[in-house]
């Protein structure tokens, strides 16, 4: 599964091994994960004031573009996509407020057009009982090993040295 969360507690309540990530929350100790809250500038240059702008359905393209073309968030955007395909839980630490809750959105919106599965937001100790397994579509699958390609060529040039799953390892 993979989770947006606030605090990393949350990890104790999942049967399986959990990888945190730290997208934008005040915890260190972490996989870096924050590379993913980019600068507005690079995605919007509309004139339209930031804000606004987060809520157009624009935003999300725009920043899945950037995603998709920067190589340091591309890899670092699969670490989490390879983590959950593996068979492990990504939890992923965000700070709530306007941006980064928009940035965590549109990061659930990839997720699920890109791979067919869904990322859980849990905002208290009651959504865990509320989440439920979600599977990649043999579609999301297919782009997946696209995506897990150029993830694994990325890493032999060092883009992301210290991959957070081996390329090679199976999940128990």
């Amino acid at each position: 599964m993979i989770i947006f969360a606030s605090t990393p507690d949350i990890a104790q309540y999942f049967k399986k091994k959990t990888v945190i990530y730290n997208l934008s929350s005040l915890y260190s100790g972490y996989k870096d994960a924050t590379c993913l809250i980019t600068n507005m500038n690079i995605i919007n240059n509309t004139g339209i004031p930031t804000n606004n702008y987060v809520e157009t359905v624009d935003f999300d393209i725009q920043y899945a573009n950037v995603i998709m073309q920067d190589p340091l968030m591309f890899t670092t955007f699969m670490d989490i996509i390879q983590c959950d395909y593996v068979g492990y839980n990504a939890l992923i630490l965000v700070y709530r407020e306007y941006y980064r809750d928009a940035v965590m959105e549109s990061l659930c919106k990839l997720i699920q057009q890109r791979y067919g599965c869904n990322a859980w937001i849990v905002g208290s100790l009651d959504d865990i009982e509320t989440l439920r397994e979600s599977f990649y579509t043999p579609t999301g699958i297919m782009q997946l090993n696209s995506d897990l390609s150029r993830y694994y060529e990325y890493c032999k040039m060092n883009v992301i040295p210290n991959p957070v799953i081996d390329p090679n390892f199976s999940a128990e």
